[in-house]
């Protein structure tokens, strides 16, 4: 570490110069110098870690000379020495990032203390550089995935309003009308008939890709999404464009791998935040197409026939989302009877889609709590298989015993999870009980909101943050009260109070004694 001290004083730079070489801090090179002139050359030219600078000086100021820094090297933290306080030296500081000031005169430990402050803050600075370099170079060389992730997302979730255009040129959508195509792969051969739709599932992917390499796809059981750039000025033109694509696609694999085809086609839409709207109407089409028993390639203009498009479920449908991943079985079972019922009307094949719906977003879901990924996978293919060839009643009763297990394996992961936040709550206080911490410090530590954390402690304990931390301080002070001859304001700046007077009032309301009166009454015990 190599730091810069700018100070007209020659005594007081002298000093600060002894203090630092003594401090024990990793110091390489110390640089003095009596003007902001002469700083700016050594800054140039060594690039120091961490400059100190007078703000007073002749000819130019340490303020100007912090502006002059924070243009060079923003990230370089400036410490200001002073003896003044006015108002319009802070607002110069803060628009130039000051780090922090230093009021004359100087004391040892503050500088000390400031310095490696400085440094800390420097290096997590670095390590966020760093980690971000590492992040996007990830990012980079994984953007195919990224892009499949980002769409699978808009698909089978809400949108959260973080679909932001910044996101999607990120990412590299940069369409401006396209419309989203839902493929549905199956076989002519009956034998092998699962294997042979993942395969003609795949063989379509890839062909896509091929095909448009602008485009993402994403591959879900026997159905392929992938989204269509609408290039053409006349809708039409590109409705035949996309139409003759679709087509020569199903004679590939009609004449390579006796596979067999039929598509719905959304509306054309602008933004992908209403994608999970887009493939809504493609299922529709590809419910249509079912019941008409032919393999065809349907554009949701020809079907439409109002605008609830017979999707009054979706809203059910986020609502037993959410329960189960609060762990609420009863409240998950009723929801699911209730869209049961309300499905009962409705034909086999249209049952058995919302369940299949169902299925995929609560997996999708688990697999972002990043349980384990052979669980996940092994309950949903479970589930999956009794699709084939079940009637209504046996599907629902099989899909809502699934839930049930996926409400009990949420529970048991939400409990495990709380109590290893709780454990770690305890053991942050336990480190850090002798500073000034609050909820906000240690949830910024579990990287967790501090509600959230709050809610836990509450539930797991009975009692609040504040709570836990005044005992363990109590408790410490009590054990020095006993057992070492500090004075009681020592004590208190140990256990975290640098106000003694708010010590002795927190002390005497948990122990309904002062911290003398426990102290007196401990050595006569004792003696």
């Amino acid at each position: 570490m190599k730091i810069l001290i700018v100070d007209d004083e020659y005594l007081l730079r002298e000093k600060l110069v002894s203090v630092l070489k003594n401090s024990g801090l990793p110091i390489q090179r110390i640089f003095a110098c009596e003007n902001v002139f002469e700083a700016m050359e050594i800054f140039d030219k060594e690039a120091p870690d961490i400059v100190l600078s007078d703000i007073k000086m002749p000819q130019k100021s340490g303020l100007e000379f912090a502006e002059y820094i924070h243009g060079k090297s923003p990230s370089t933290p400036v410490i200001l020495i002073t003896g003044y306080s006015d108002f319009e030296y802070t607002q110069s500081a803060i628009q130039n990032r000051v780090f922090d000031y230093l009021l004359k005169p100087v004391e040892a430990e503050k500088l000390v203390s400031c310095v490696a402050r400085a440094r800390k803050a420097q290096e997590m600075q670095e390590k966020h550089q760093r980690l971000y370099q590492t992040f996007q170079e990830y990012f980079n060389q994984n953007i195919r995935m990224v892009q499949r992730q980002y769409i699978e997302g808009l698909l089978f979730r809400r949108f959260t309003g973080r679909s932001t255009q910044d996101q999607q040129e990120a990412l590299g959508f940069d369409f401006k009308r396209f419309r989203l195509v839902a493929v549905s792969c199956s076989t002519a051969i009956e034998s092998g008939r699962m294997e042979g739709e993942y395969y003609c599932s795949n063989l379509v992917d890839r062909y896509i890709q091929e095909r448009l390499p602008r485009t993402v796809s994403y591959r879900f059981g026997n159905l392929v999404f992938f989204l269509w750039e609408v290039q053409e000025n006349e809708i039409f033109q590109d409705n035949e464009k996309l139409n003759f694509f679709l087509q020569e696609l199903d004679t590939y694999l009609r004449r390579n791998f006796l596979g067999m085809l039929s598509g719905g086609i959304s509306r054309c839409a602008t933004d992908l935040s209403s994608l999970d709207q887009l493939r809504r109407q493609a299922s529709e089409c590809l419910d249509y197409i079912s019941s008409t028993g032919k393999n065809e390639f349907l554009f949701y203009e020809d079907i439409v026939q109002s605008e609830e498009e017979n999707w009054a479920l979706e809203e059910s449908l986020q609502q037993l989302s959410t329960a189960v991943f609060a762990g609420q079985k009863q409240e998950v079972l009723r929801i699911f009877d209730d869209i049961a019922e309300d499905l009962h009307p409705c034909s086999q094949e249209f049952i058995a889609s919302s369940y299949l719906l169902v299925v995929s977003n609560i997996s999708f879901q688990l697999h972002e709590m990043k349980l384990s990924a052979v669980q996940v996978l092994t309950m949903t293919n479970e589930i999956l298989s009794c699709f084939c060839g079940q009637d209504v009643e046996k599907m629902t009763l099989a899909v809502r015993n699934w839930l049930e297990r996926v409400c009990q394996l949420v529970e048991k992961e939400l409990e495990v999870r709380s109590n290893l936040i709780v454990e770690s709550v305890y053991k942050y206080i336990n480190g850090h009980y002798q500073e000034n911490v609050g909820l906000a410090d240690v949830s910024r530590q579990l990287g967790r909101n501090p509600s959230y954390v709050s809610r836990l402690i509450k539930e797991c304990t009975g009692k609040n943050f504040t709570s836990l931390l005044t005992a363990r301080r109590m408790e410490a002070a009590k054990h020095l009260l006993k057992n070492t001859n500090l004075k009681i304001a020592e004590i208190a700046e140990k256990t975290g109070y640098p106000n003694v007077r708010y010590f002795n009032r927190v002390f005497k309301t948990s122990m309904n004694m002062s911290a003398n009166d426990y102290r007196s009454f401990t050595n006569a015990f004792e003696s």
